[in-house]
């Protein structure tokens, strides 16, 4: 087998990617390619503003970690709170909203049937109108 040397620059581009590990993250899941980061890397170089993108991109996920556990905090706090609820007091509310929602459905139903009779009998008079209106002439 042959031996193989690295080109300098790409062993010094691996050292720079190892710096920022969204960058690596970022690589895995197909968000953005090593060639394009490579070109990126020899045109700008290691001190251009964009890589700082990167370094705050991982403060940033950092904070969403956070976030999640916060999330996790809330959820445990409204699981221990329903352990203390009376199920029957629930069922019952259920089911007044459950009403109350089929009363506003059948009002609505009601003005709609009665707005629909309405403009048909509204159009029962234009009909009437038009079939004698060719008897005019």
């Amino acid at each position: 087998m042959v031996d193989q040397q690295i080109d300098p620059s790409i062993e010094k581009f691996k050292n720079f990617i190892n710096q920022y590990p969204r960058i690596c993250e970022d690589i895995h899941s197909n968000n953005v390619s090593v060639q394009a980061l490579y070109e990126k890397w020899m045109t700008v170089g290691e001190d251009d503003p964009y890589w700082l993108t990167y370094n705050q991109s991982s403060s940033s996920t950092h904070t969403n970690k956070k976030e999640d556990s916060n999330t996790s905090d809330v959820v445990q706090t409204i699981m221990s709170a329903t352990k203390n609820m009376d199920m029957s007091k629930i069922q019952t509310y259920v089911e007044q909203v459950s009403s109350a929602v089929q009363s506003v459905q059948e009002v609505m139903q009601q003005f709609n049937n009665n707005k629909d009779s309405s403009s048909s009998s509204t159009e029962r008079q234009h009909a009437d109108q038009k079939f004698f209106q060719w008897m005019r002439d």
